[in-house]
């Protein structure tokens, strides 16, 4: 990521949003911690530099990470951001871990590549979706905002959240299981179920 402007050029960009998370629960209801896929425990706010044909400017970002925990869109984040004049895009993560927000920096189209650390699926997997932290997501303003220069800007955009997508999929699996001596078993075939149950994965 480039270092954040200095001297002249130097405006800090105030912007205010509340977000919302999209898509409806998956998983199962029965579960105590089904909240947390709606938990937001920090906010990422890039700013993304547009040049005068409308194209996007991925080696021209600045950011800011907002810490604090919400699942409503009433609540407002507010990021203090160094950029310079211009038309700036507005994009959001939610749960991100720092590597994950540097990854997004500097990439064509802001697709940056996230390695992620570990061998094994489950070391993996909880780098994006993270327990009690909440789910990785991503999201972008609906609208650009232009940033004068020699003046410092606020910029509301709390008037239309913005929408978060998880970065992760899931499935909520319903298999038919039999009991055999005491435990319950996932049934392949030729065996009489005896119940159903809900597994996420």
């Amino acid at each position: 990521m480039p270092a954040p402007p200095a001297g002249a050029d130097r405006v800090t960009v105030c912007v205010r949003l509340s977000v919302r998370v999209v898509g409806e629960t998956t998983r199962a209801a029965v579960q105590a911690d089904a909240t947390v896929e709606e938990k937001i425990s920090s906010v990422a706010v890039f700013l993304v530099s547009v040049d005068g044909n409308g194209k996007e400017d991925w080696n021209d970002v600045q950011y800011e990470v907002v810490y604090g925990t919400t699942s409503s869109a009433a609540d407002v984040y507010q990021a203090r951001i160094p950029t310079t004049p211009g038309e700036k895009k507005v994009y959001v993560g939610a749960n991100l871990l720092p590597g994950q927000v540097h990854a997004i920096c500097g990439q064509a189209e802001g697709k940056g590549l996230y390695t992620a650390a570990g061998v094994g699926y489950d070391e993996v997997i909880r780098q994006f979706a993270r327990g009690t932290e909440g789910i990785a997501m991503t999201g972008k303003a609906g609208t650009s905002v232009t940033v004068s220069a020699g003046t410092d800007v606020n910029v509301d955009l709390t008037a239309s959240p913005i929408t978060l997508e998880r970065v992760v999929a899931k499935v909520l699996l319903v298999c038919d299981t039999y009991t055999d001596d005491g435990g319950a078993y996932v049934r392949m075939s030729g065996m009489p179920s005896t119940q159903s149950t809900g597994r996420c994965i």
